[in-house]
């Protein structure tokens, strides 16, 4: 299971690393589905690896300090 959240939170980092996505469009890029992509992004938020922004009612995650050092050290 560790190596599985390794890989989505890594698939999903890689992806905001690009920029900041709303959540809508994360689940169209992403093959995540369902609880999966959930708890990918519960993981990421409690770890401090990702920020969730509120605007304009649309939900949007940008990746942290500690997300891109996560990157480039897995």
């Amino acid at each position: 299971m560790k190596v599985l959240i390794r890989m989505w939170s890594y698939h999903m980092l890689s992806e905001l690393s690009k920029g900041r996505r709303s959540i809508k469009e994360l689940k169209t890029l992403l093959p995540l589905y369902g609880t999966a992509f959930d708890f990918t992004i519960s993981y990421l938020l409690s770890s401090g690896m990702v920020r969730k922004v509120i605007e304009d009612d649309a939900e949007y995650l940008e990746i942290t300090d500690f997300g891109r050092s996560f990157l480039l050290n897995p």
